[in-house]
């Protein structure tokens, strides 16, 4: 699950993420962004993107862009991602994306 959390101040731009199920088979990528991307995200955001893929696949994921306003422990506007489990596949995560985060689910 994503979770794109906003307070009520500062917007930026949000963030653009692709995800895949690891199949050799089947390479379909699909994108997630956050609420208005490219333009900036509103005020007072809570969403959650489940994402599901075939039975007995896993997830690869790559955050292509990020522009989330910036804080010291990401308080105030954030993404995270956790496996379906309860593991946390990325803590909360904020700022300016200055390289590719990239990471695999550990179930589907």
């Amino acid at each position: 699950v994503i979770r794109f959390k906003t307070d009520g101040s500062v917007t930026k731009k949000g963030f653009r993420l692709e995800y895949e199920a690891v199949d050799l088979e089947d390479f379909v990528v699909n994108t997630i962004s956050s609420p208005g991307y490219p333009e900036h995200y509103a005020n007072a955001l809570d969403t959650e993107y489940p994402i599901s893929v075939t039975p007995g696949k896993v997830v690869s994921m790559v955050f292509k862009y990020m522009s989330i306003e910036s804080q010291a422990n990401c308080n105030y506007d954030y993404v995270m991602v956790t496996d379906i489990n309860g593991t946390i596949l990325l803590p909360k995560t904020c700022g300016k994306l200055t390289k590719l985060i990239q990471f695999t689910s550990l179930t589907n």
